[in-house]
């Protein structure tokens, strides 16, 4: 009697939902702390070696997610994606939330790792088109 999957016979799946991203964004003592509960979902992804980050719920907190962090007091200008950061007001530092986003996504998801996943089902008859 066999003993169950080996290692390399299981998909991996880590779920994460309801990040809420750039909740509390205002907030000068809060303001990172969604960004960096989602930067530990991809440590422990790695630290885990799972093969897929499942990523279900709300990824943002508001629908449509501020360009600019910065209080509504302030003027926000938009600055190329390069540019991670920018002076407004009087000298604070703010982040773009979909900049961070993106720079998180990127860090830990862009790699030159290969995908280990192979479909063995005949795609033409699982997936019909009209």
């Amino acid at each position: 009697m066999g003993s169950g999957p080996s290692e390399g016979d299981l998909l991996k799946v880590l779920i994460a939902t309801d990040n809420h991203l750039g909740y509390m964004e205002t907030d000068p003592v809060r303001k990172e702390d969604s960004f960096e509960a989602f930067e530990e979902i991809f440590k422990e992804a790695i630290r885990r070696k799972v093969d897929c980050v499942l990523l279900g719920g709300d990824l943002f907190h508001e629908n449509k997610p501020s360009r600019c962090d910065a209080p509504s007091s302030y003027q926000c200008h938009i600055v190329p994606a390069r540019c991670r950061s920018v002076e407004v007001g009087w000298s604070v530092r703010h982040r773009y939330t979909l900049v961070r986003t993106i720079e998180i996504l990127r860090k830990y998801c862009m790699y030159d790792q290969p995908i280990q996943l192979q479909v063995l089902s005949d795609q033409t008859q699982n997936f019909t088109t009209k």
